[in-house]
């Protein structure tokens, strides 16, 4: 026995996912599951598909899934036959609320606009000319182990995410032109471009807006708009702490590289160790803590 295909057809005229013939065969566990480019957009899919576990969801179409973050398409990419991949593929262009339980790979890479919900998923690409919003339900998390990639010229937000155990999920890349805006605790976050907002969004433990450890390249822009403690900064680009956001912040540890700017012009950040320079001088960087302030300077 082989993975099948199953293929969306829309062949009988209504939008409910869950109509045998709507689809090449009626749908059963261990399926790919395929929206093709040319599948009809007369009707916005619907359908709770979360009893049955595919192989994979692969989506190239124009349709759009779902009524709202409240009401979404549900599937369950859960299949444990020999082979399975449990791929999540999403290239469409419609406007998509979607609910995904048990996917090893989520993969957002087409334009429009997505609202991505879910439990027990494993990792999240998103390189998207759209917008994209992860966990947009409040007060119930979507789950992923690691955020691998957020990229792309679109917009992203995540608003309620965590992995499975509660924990700060980590974003092992930054990168390309999005404009990111994050409202979760985090772990450790690598920052190579775009440019990041990041908040804190309420009283529960995954919305405290905690970060362990930012590490940032050159040209990247980062906005900390949050009260939650970050623990250590590495950074080469722009990390402004008060021009949007003048609460008090606490810094652990930062250290900042030849080019980098920090803005901090209502000197709300309490920095718990020195502020360090490793590898260049003061005037290798551009700093605005505030005015009437005092320094001490030693060696690293």
């Amino acid at each position: 026995m082989s993975i099948a295909d199953n293929i969306f057809t829309g062949g009988a005229g209504t939008g409910n996912l869950a109509t045998t013939g709507n689809w090449t065969v009626a749908i059963a566990a261990d399926q790919n599951l395929i929206f093709p480019a040319d599948a009809p957009t007369t009707y916005t899919l619907t359908g709770d598909l979360s009893a049955t576990a595919v192989n994979s969801v692969i989506n190239l179409s124009n349709c759009n899934f779902g009524a709202s973050s409240a009401a979404p398409v549900k599937f369950n990419v859960g299949s444990v036959f020999s082979g399975h991949s449990n791929l999540f593929d999403d290239y469409g262009t419609g406007i998509r609320y979607l609910s995904v339980a048990n996917t090893v790979s989520a993969n957002i890479q087409g334009r429009g606009t997505v609202e991505f919900d879910g439990l027990a998923n494993t990792t999240l690409r998103i390189n998207s000319t759209g917008t994209v919003t992860v966990g947009p339900v409040p007060g119930t998390p979507c789950q992923f182990e690691t955020i691998a990639l957020i990229a792309g010229s679109g917009t992203v937000n995540l608003e309620n995410v965590t992995k499975a155990a509660g924990t700060a999920v980590p974003i092992t890349k930054i990168d390309g032109q999005v404009r990111l805006s994050t409202y979760s605790r985090l772990s450790t976050v690598n920052q190579y471009g775009g440019t990041w907002r990041h908040y804190d969004n309420g009283v529960l433990a995954h919305q405290s807006g905690v970060v362990a450890a930012i590490y940032q390249q050159a040209g990247a822009t980062l906005y900390y708009n949050s009260t939650g403690a970050l623990t250590l900064i590495e950074a080469a680009g722009t990390v402004d702490f008060s021009t949007e956001d003048m609460r008090a912040k606490t810094v652990t540890t930062g250290k900042f590289s030849k080019g980098a700017i920090v803005r901090d012009p209502n000197g709300v950040v309490t920095w718990s160790n020195p502020f360090q320079t490793p590898f260049c001088a003061l005037k290798d960087v551009t700093i605005d803590v505030g005015s009437h302030r005092k320094y001490d300077v030693y060696d690293i």
